[in-house]
């Protein structure tokens, strides 16, 4: 949508991205390089992933990516697809994902958390604002999952 719109992003991070067959027929058309970075932080493959599809259909399509390997790929070893968006909270809704997705495991939810929030602490203070004004994040950094 920012691209449509004629607006770069300072960054993209993604949780365990699966692609929509229009993001892969899209990532070509990602012309310019992200100023903060691009990052996907993945599960092991699973059905869940689709076996990491979006590294190896996606990524690999980005044109500023080809040479450079610009676009971070962080496997976060032995974790599944629902660790990195943990949503654990005892209710009935959550009882079933857990019996359908598998139970998160707190410390590779943190491991995921922890990663996101460097990177974009990162991506936020790798361009300073300009004339006084403030970054603002949500403007500026697109966070997908």
């Amino acid at each position: 949508k920012l691209q449509a719109e004629s607006r770069q992003p300072l960054a993209l991070a993604l949780l365990d991205a699966v692609p929509w067959e229009r993001t892969v027929q899209a990532a070509p058309q990602l012309k310019k390089q992200l100023e903060g970075g691009a990052l996907l932080l993945e599960s092991d493959p699973s059905e869940f992933n689709k076996n990491q599809a979006f590294k190896h259909n996606v990524v690999s399509a980005v044109p500023w990516n080809v040479e450079k390997d610009y676009f971070k790929v962080i496997s976060v070893p032995n974790s599944k697809h629902v660790d990195c968006e943990d949503k654990a909270n005892g209710d009935v809704a959550g009882v079933l994902d857990n019996l359908v997705w598998g139970t998160p495991s707190a410390e590779k939810t943190m491991v995921f958390q922890g990663l996101l929030e460097d990177f974009l602490h990162n991506a936020i203070h790798s361009k300073a604002p300009s004339s006084g004004g403030h970054l603002i994040a949500e403007d500026k950094v697109a966070v997908l999952g």
